[in-house]
């Protein structure tokens, strides 16, 4: 990373060069078109230059790397948020003044302070993990939840269904819940999130995917690791456009027969390509091992980077 005296204050994010720190698809288009994404970290700046030039450049959107963000308070303008800290646990207070947060995303070494979601009417974004005492110290603010929250990413929570962790936010959009290891199951999701349209699960005990019943608006599915063997409940996701299925222990894709809308998948057990054959829509098919061939569909992940198709999967995926 260059040391020269802009990098020094604070340096816009390049987005569209691939700068999108692992955040949603969503997220990254509302950010730029409310003025793109800057960084800045205390190792390169001192607090009062970070406030000055994020004054300078009318910053809405932060990216940090520091241990304390009483800066915040200076910068009431800001409306989303990403906190990165290497592995510190900056007190969480100060993110209080910022009223018209739309995004707070926390990937710091542990949360520490008190956080109010209900204080940021605005919150659409919500990252965060809730292992250790601080992540056990929010379960009551995650239970009351948040009426108008439309994406929401957890990790090591140690709820055993996910119906237990969203029951509050009740206009989700998106869920993803990562490295939980007591979550054995989904729970009925559409009884509480009937606007869901992306599910990911990510290193989770999951076995059975009878959850994602009555979603029938569901259009991306990204499953990372797990126990799930059978995809029957997927025949019912009419809507399903992408799914990343790295499911080991997968039996057969015998439920995605004739599927109207699928069209694009990843797997890593090798397909049955007359099940593939009779999805009309599908255009892509990425593979994490060499399968027996020839396949007629170009796996997205190898192809060239700009090309529409790799695009496409790389932005449902993020989201």
């Amino acid at each position: 990373m260059p040391r020269n005296a802009y990098r020094l204050e604070l340096t816009r994010c390049d987005i569209a060069g691939g700068d999108t720190g692992g955040l949603p698809t969503s997220l990254l288009d509302a950010i730029e078109a409310d003025g793109g994404l800057w960084w800045a970290s205390e190792g390169y700046t001192r607090p009062d230059e970070i406030v000055a030039k994020a004054r300078a450049v009318g910053a809405r959107a932060l990216r940090l790397d520091v241990r304390e963000l009483s800066l915040l308070e200076s910068l009431p303008q800001v409306r989303y948020l990403h906190l990165r800290s290497d592995g510190r646990r900056p007190p969480l207070d100060p993110i209080a003044s910022l009223r018209g947060l739309r995004a707070l995303i926390i990937e710091t070494g542990g949360l520490r302070g008190e956080l109010d979601l209900l204080s940021f009417p605005d919150l659409r974004w919500l990252r965060l993990g809730l292992g250790g005492k601080g992540g056990q110290a929010m379960l009551p603010v995650m239970a009351v939840g948040h009426p108008a929250l439309e994406w929401l990413s957890v990790s090591e929570t140690k709820a055993n269904t996910a119906t237990d962790i969203v029951a509050g936010f009740p206009r989700l959009r998106t869920l993803h819940v990562n490295m939980a290891d007591c979550l054995s199951e989904l729970g009925p999701l559409a009884s509480v999130m009937p606007d869901l349209r992306t599910v990911g699960l990510m290193l989770t005990p999951v076995r059975t995917l009878n959850g994602l019943v009555g979603l029938e608006g569901l259009e991306i599915l990204n499953i990372f690791g797990g126990s799930v063997t059978d995809l029957g409940p997927l025949h019912e996701m009419r809507q399903l456009r992408y799914a990343r299925l790295l499911l080991a222990h997968l039996k057969s894709l015998e439920p995605l027969r004739g599927h109207p809308a699928l069209r694009m998948l990843d797997l890593t057990i090798e397909p049955e390509v007359a099940v593939l054959r009779s999805i009309p829509g599908l255009v892509a098919l990425g593979r994490k091992k060499t399968f027996d061939g020839p396949f007629p569909w170009p796996d997205p992940m190898v192809v060239a980077k700009d090309h529409p198709m790799r695009i496409e999967w790389f932005r449902a995926m993020r989201e």
